[in-house]
């Protein structure tokens, strides 16, 4: 079984349901989080991962970036502060999209 912790992988799956099910192999029994994960990626969109601690948020976007091949970076509110953050807010469109 693959783990984040592999080395990045440089041959990405080629369809989206390899690629879904490459990251099912790592975060086990969240298969709607991955999809709607994947659509935002698809889309070009923002993903935001909210939660309590422990639920797996790095996780999964470490094994996103493990899995298509991409750089792997961190930053949290500790790390880069409220006012950094708010910063990277604005500068995005004030459009709301929600995936329900």
């Amino acid at each position: 079984m693959p783990t984040v912790l592999d080395v990045r992988n440089q041959n990405p799956p080629g369809t989206l349901d390899a690629i879904i099910s490459r990251l099912g192999e790592i975060i086990l029994g969240k298969d709607r989080q991955l999809q709607l994960a994947m659509a935002c990626l698809l889309a070009r969109g923002h993903l935001l991962i909210e939660d309590l601690p422990g639920v797996g948020k790095t996780t999964l976007a470490h094994a996103l970036a493990t899995v298509l091949g991409l750089h792997y970076g961190r930053s949290t509110n500790r790390m880069a502060g409220i006012r950094l953050l708010q910063k990277l807010v604005r500068r995005f469109p004030q459009t709301s999209h929600q995936v329900q």
